[in-house]
């Protein structure tokens, strides 16, 4: 969320001057998701909200049993079964954060890398300067980020990448925080690029671990873009495609033919052969709104209930097909509001606001397995996600003003 980025810089020294108020931040929980959404990069210190161990979220007496994938089913919020820890899912660790007067505090997850390494972002009690922290298994590392450290925006094998977002330098961008040495360094200056959060992180592709892609900032009643590939240590990107999404697994990368319209093209291409192949997601009528790759699947999201209003500038939607890489239809899950929206390589984890439906639940791509894993919002929601079979939530903590992240290992 835009007003979420802003805020977040006002928590640190070097900050620009506040533009939001807080409570009201926080209170328009629900309607936030409804906005194109940003969720701020920069932060501070060591995990020191990290708790022992979080109740466990439902616990019916009786499980029934879940129907697990298959061709053209169609799920709703409805027919997801309550989990439960300990059967479902095993918590790893949980790190809490809140909102005070006029700053947030404490220790907010962006990832989970694929060693199980959570990268967090937090801010210290009272303000200060900002901090990213690799919390391992064994021992945490916490590294000063720059001041112009804008949102997460995935990893390589090598670096964490995180957008510029230009304050005291250039504009545009990538920062790069490199594994091994813990050292700042910046790639593609001044390269346009969309910011906001993907549904899956920005990722490089086994066949060129040094190479990603990501599309062009969107601009307004456009509904195309270019979609860039780059090599990090080089000094430009070049274009792909013109279209809309993209994402990148394995040794494929995929793109849309549009975002925030109709779309009636995925390309799917091979990164080792050169190969493409494309299929129609039959979006309908409904926007374009993200996109997902796996080894086997494309995920499309779209949203219905917006669709030709351009004002809306929503990333919320109410439909995620899934295909096979031919696109031939896997499944469909629906529902009111759902945002924000985040996948792994194996998992889709979605959030709703609605009413009665309200909680995260996720859907297992690999046997169509479909469960709730917490019935709470927090007004904090952002666009943290896991890897694998490794997932990020949270729970809501003080009514709209703080968050308990819960990183869990599926079964």
């Amino acid at each position: 969320m835009n007003e979420l980025t802003t805020l977040m810089r006002t928590a640190s020294e070097q900050a620009p001057p506040d533009r939001l108020d807080l409570d009201d931040l926080v209170r328009s929980g629900r309607s936030r998701v409804r906005r194109r959404r940003v969720v701020a990069g920069v932060a501070v210190v060591a995990v020191a909200g990290l708790v022992a161990g979080i109740p466990m979220l439902l616990d019916p007496p009786d499980r029934p049993a879940q129907p697990l994938g298959r061709q053209g089913q169609v799920l709703t919020l409805a027919d997801a079964t309550p989990a439960q820890s300990g059967v479902d899912y095993d918590v790893l660790r949980t790190f809490t954060a809140h909102s005070s007067d006029s700053t947030l505090e404490g220790s907010f997850v962006r990832g989970v890398l694929a060693d199980g390494t959570v990268v967090v972002q937090s801010y210290p009690q009272g303000g200060g300067s900002s901090r990213v922290d690799l919390v391992g298994p064994d021992a945490t590392q916490s590294v000063d980020a720059p001041a112009s450290l804008g949102n997460y925006l995935g990893a390589s094998p090598t670096a964490l990448m995180f957008a510029n977002d230009g304050a005291g330098g250039s504009y545009g961008g990538l920062w790069l925080l490199d594994l091994s040495t813990r050292s700042w360094s910046q790639a593609l200056d001044g390269q346009d690029l969309d910011t906001n959060v993907p549904a899956q992180p920005i990722t490089t592709t086994a066949g060129q671990p040094g190479r990603i892609h990501f599309a062009a900032a969107a601009e307004a009643g456009r509904s195309q873009r270019s979609i860039f590939e780059a090599d990090l240590g080089g000094p430009a990107a070049s274009v792909l495609a013109k279209g809309g999404d993209v994402a990148a697994f394995g040794d494929r990368v995929a793109w849309t033919a549009s975002f925030d319209a109709p779309n009636d093209q995925v390309v799917v291409r091979d990164e080792t052969t050169g190969e493409k192949t494309s299929f129609d997601p039959d979006t309908g009528r409904c926007d374009q709104k993200g996109l997902g790759l796996t080894t086997d699947r494309v995920v499309v999201m779209v949203n219905c209930a917006d669709a030709g209003n351009e004002q809306s500038d929503t990333d919320v939607v109410d439909r995620i097909d899934v295909f096979d890489l031919t696109g031939r239809p896997i499944a469909r899950l629906t529902g009111d509001d759902l945002g924000p929206v985040r996948m792994t390589d194996r998992f889709l984890t979605l959030s709703s606001w609605k009413k009665g439906e309200a909680g995260t639940y996720t859907y297992d791509l690999d046997n169509g397995r479909f469960l709730k894993v917490e019935d709470s919002m927090s007004g904090l929601a952002g666009s943290e996600t896991g890897t694998g079979s490794t997932l990020v939530w949270q729970q809501r903590l003080d009514g709209q003003h703080g968050a308990t992240y819960v990183v869990a290992q599926m079964h």
